[in-house]
């Protein structure tokens, strides 16, 4: 729940900086600040959506690596997988595409 990098108001948790690509992981998914935002760091995605209801937050010290930030409206977040590839969207309650990161079978 939450995000061990986060530029949101409550900001990063040092306690969940897990090993997770190192796990096997390709992305890391997280909520708890009211937001979305994408990172890249050290080559590894994290995506935080809080946005699934409640007071939307703010962006507070924006991080080193934060690639996409939002906080107008609600939304969710879509996964489209194959067997090739999974494309993860953040859509908000408009139905509009806010980002789409694409993640690639068998890359990490």
């Amino acid at each position: 729940h939450h995000p061990p990098y986060s530029s949101g108001m409550h900001g990063s948790v040092d306690w969940m900086r897990w090993p997770f690509k190192e796990w096997g992981a390709s992305v890391a998914l997280a909520g708890h600040d009211h937001v979305y935002e994408r990172l890249l760091l050290d080559g590894f995605p994290y995506l935080i959506n809080g946005l699934g209801g409640g007071p939307i937050y703010y962006f507070a010290d924006i991080l080193e690596g934060s690639q996409v930030r939002y906080a107008a409206d609600h939304g969710a977040l879509l996964v489209i997988a194959d067997i090739e590839k999974a494309v993860i969207q953040f859509v908000n309650r408009s139905g509009q595409v806010i980002d789409s990161y694409e993640l690639l079978a068998g890359a990490r």
